[in-house]
């Protein structure tokens, strides 16, 4: 028996009571679960009803219009009022790195617990496992290291407003879910089908901050495990984020728009800027060297750009060139190519493709 449902399918059965939606899932219920169980992503508190049979995987469902369910929707299940147990559901009071563990303090006596995200990530929902069963009081936040951790149960959900416990549990949540007008809700931040809680950005600011400095910056494809979030997620993100001009994307890394990246290299690749800056450009022919693979990294880093392949320039040495030339072909549209190559000083076999490559990106 797992402790999360997944929805296999749905579909409209008729009834007493009219049409109501059946559902069928990838688990039996167990006997011993409530019937109040959360529906992610949304978190929509709703009541399943288990149709008659020991083993039965199917159940009707109150509380949840037929629009917001989908197939490969979790179903977690809600604490009782009063539990004794080895797994809680529940939420954290800060965010931080998952999975963690420690000892806590329970009735003088040190339990080692784990919490992880629940059932996966992005779901907002954390669950705290335990060494062995405890029986926590309705509502009460538990000290697990430096946060507070409340399982929850069925009470103390319904203390939550229902505008913001999305918000206070994940940080985001589709527009689709959102009951009122969108221009009500000042703490939110809207792109794409989502909003954004801002506290929540001010959190994933810092956390990319300290990652994205690193050498080489931060690769996008890494921000659904990192942040907890769906990868579907990940691309109105980065928009909100670039759009605060916090953070920037450059072929799959992301890179913090107020960093000097100078300061985050080895020193070889330190070494590499210093005699690129000091020539303006250099050519690597052999792919996959460590000079080549250096030089990449100052690409990702935007220190440097290939404008060709195997041919590389200090990033700001190519702006300032092709600004140069941009400048004289507007005072003199019928100037050369060879009197553009005196004028920079840079040969016709590197202002060529420099040229190519500024007019791409322009």
């Amino acid at each position: 028996m797992s402790c999360s449902l997944i929805l296999k399918s749905l579909e409209r059965k008729g009834s007493r009571q009219g049409r109501e939606i059946l559902l069928s899932f990838s688990d039996a219920f167990s006997a011993e679960m409530p019937g109040d169980w959360i529906h992610l992503p949304s978190l929509s508190r709703v009541r399943l009803k288990p149709l008659k049979g020991d083993s039965s995987s199917q159940a009707r469902i109150k509380g949840m219009a037929r629009e917001y369910l989908h197939r490969g929707d979790r179903f977690l299940p809600m604490n009782a009022p009063v539990a004794c147990s080895q797994r809680f559901f529940g939420y954290l009071d800060s965010r931080g790195r998952l999975p963690s563990s420690g000892e806590l303090n329970w009735n003088q006596q040190r339990i080692s617990y784990r919490i992880s995200a629940a059932p996966e990530n992005g779901a907002g929902i954390v669950l705290l496992e335990l060494l062995r069963p405890v029986d926590f009081v309705p509502g009460t936040a538990v000290q697990t290291g430096e946060r507070h951790f409340t399982p929850l149960t069925v009470n103390c959900y319904r203390k939550i407003s229902r505008d913001t416990a999305p918000f206070k549990a994940q940080g985001w949540l589709p527009k689709a879910c959102f009951s009122g007008p969108l221009g009500t809700l000042k703490s939110a931040e809207s792109s794409g089908e989502f909003l954004f809680f801002l506290p929540w950005l001010d959190w994933v600011r810092a956390l990319l901050r300290g990652e994205s400095r690193k050498e080489g910056g931060l690769e996008t494809k890494s921000l659904s495990a990192l942040l907890g979030i769906p990868p579907y997620l990940v691309p109105d993100l980065l928009d909100i984020l670039a759009r605060k001009s916090w953070f920037q994307t450059r072929k799959g890394i992301i890179l913090d728009a107020a960093w000097d990246y100078s300061g985050s290299l080895s020193p070889m690749s330190r070494g590499i800027l210093e005699e690129l800056r000091g020539e303006g450009f250099l050519v690597e022919k052999i792919a996959g060297s460590p000079h080549c693979r250096a030089l990449e990294l100052l690409v990702r880093c935007a220190l440097a750009v290939e404008i060709e392949e195997g041919v590389f320039m200090d990033s700001d040495y190519a702006d300032t060139v092709y600004r140069k030339v941009v400048d004289m072909r507007q005072d003199d549209s019928e100037i050369g190519l060879s009197e553009l190559a005196r004028r920079t000083g840079l040969k016709k076999r590197f202002l060529i493709p420099l040229l190519q490559y500024g007019d791409s990106g322009e």
